[in-house]
C-alpha cells in the first residue's frame, strides 16, 4: 500500500517531467505535469466554487495532502480523497470558468509574477492542465486509487 511509502520512495515512483519514462506515462494517462499551471488552476477553483457542497472537495485540491513532506516536495492523496475530487471534476464546468473569471484569473498571473504571460498563452494551457489533472483523478478514482502529489524543483 502507497500510504507506507518513505517520501523518498514516493520521490521515486513519479518520474521527472521531460524524462523518457514520464512521457511514457503521460501518454497512458498515469502522470501529469502542470508545472506553469498548477497555481493558476488551484484559483480557478477558487474563484469558480460558489456551491457549498462543492467546497470540501475544492478544499481538498487545493491544499497540500496531509502527508506532505516539505523536504522531498511529494505527498499523497488517499483513494476516499481522490474520488471525493473526482467527482467534483467531473461536475464543475472548467472551460467555463476559464471564461468567466479571466479578468481574475489574469489579475492572479500578475500576483504570481508571470506578468507577460497573455491570455492567448495561459488559457489554453491552463484548459489542457485543467482537463489532464480531471481525467487522472477520473481514472484513479475509478481504480481506487490514491494520487501522488509531487513538485519537482
Amino acid at each position: 500500500m502507497i500510504s507506507s511509502y518513505s517520501p523518498e520512495q514516493l520521490w521515486n515512483l513519479v518520474p521527472s517531467e521531460g524524462s523518457d519514462l514520464f512521457r511514457s506515462e503521460q501518454r497512458q494517462g498515469v502522470v501529469v505535469c502542470a508545472e506553469d499551471t498548477g497555481d493558476l488552476m488551484k484559483a480557478l477553483i477558487r474563484f469558480g466554487v460558489t456551491d457549498a457542497s462543492q467546497a470540501p472537495a475544492a478544499a481538498l485540491f487545493r491544499r497540500l495532502p496531509r502527508d506532505w513532506d516539505e523536504a522531498c516536495l511529494v505527498g499523497t492523496m488517499p483513494p476516499d480523497d481522490v474520488r471525493q475530487v473526482a467527482t467534483f471534476f467531473a461536475e464543475a464546468p472548467l472551460d467555463r470558468w476559464v471564461e468567466e473569471h479571466r479578468a481574475a484569473l489574469d489579475a492572479e498571473i500578475v500576483e504570481l509574477g508571470w506578468g507577460g504571460w497573455g491570455a492567448e498563452a495561459w488559457m489554453p494551457q491552463l484548459r489542457r492542465d485543467a482537463q489532464a489533472v480531471a481525467e487522472l483523478f477520473h481514472a484513479a478514482a475509478a481504480s481506487g486509487e490514491a494520487v501522488i502529489v509531487k513538485i519537482d524543483a
